[in-house]
């Protein structure tokens, strides 16, 4: 929601097995998601990690002390964010080259942070599902009622983010001028 909120094409590929024969190592996450790398993988019908990119983002739903050490399995494949999702919250994990190091904000959809995370995730257990949804976009477009501070295109830092700001404005119709009014800096 919050991607589609933002026009950022995200490919779900859910709990797809994804194997590196040269490691000889292989992981199921719960939930396994292309952002940046989207357009690498689209259309695929087999992703081979000898060849293609892994994950932006893995989401792995704890509901026990966990055998594995998955986070070490997801470094050695280079997943570049991992969201471990447990009693006590979420946990926002970006790849550093000596391991994974905690992280405020998400990379992969970066309005995100963890306290937002923990506010959806508690709601979505007890509101119906249209509500939750309304409320997540709610939180995206900065409306009023909602808790933590607005995505604002003049504010938005992440070239990722940036770059696809700027082609749904384009899209919509406003050219150079009419964008640097909007965005008030070049974008």
């Amino acid at each position: 929601v919050v991607a589609e909120e933002l026009g950022i094409d995200v490919l779900d590929v859910g709990s797809t097995t994804f194997a590196r024969v040269d490691l000889r190592r292989g992981f199921e996450a719960d939930s396994a998601f292309y952002v940046r790398n989207e357009p690498r993988v689209r259309g695929r019908s087999r992703i081979d990690l000898a060849v293609d990119p892994p994950p932006d983002l893995v989401i792995e739903v704890e509901v026990a002390n966990p055998v594995l050490d998955k986070p070490a399995l997801y470094a050695a494949m280079d997943v570049p964010e991992v969201w471990r999702l447990g009693r006590q919250g979420v946990t926002l994990l970006r790849l550093q080259p000596d391991g994974y190091a905690e992280a405020a904000t998400s990379d992969a959809l970066p309005p995100l942070t963890r306290e937002a995370i923990d506010r959806f995730v508690a709601a979505g257990r007890s509101l119906p599902r249209t509500a939750w949804l309304r409320s997540v976009r709610a939180w995206v477009r900065g409306e009023p009622g909602r808790t933590g501070g607005a995505v604002r295109v003049g504010h938005i830092h992440h070239p990722l983010l940036q770059y696809h700001v700027r082609s749904v404005l384009v899209a919509a119709g406003h050219d150079e001028l009419q964008l640097r009014a909007l965005v008030g800096r070049e974008v």
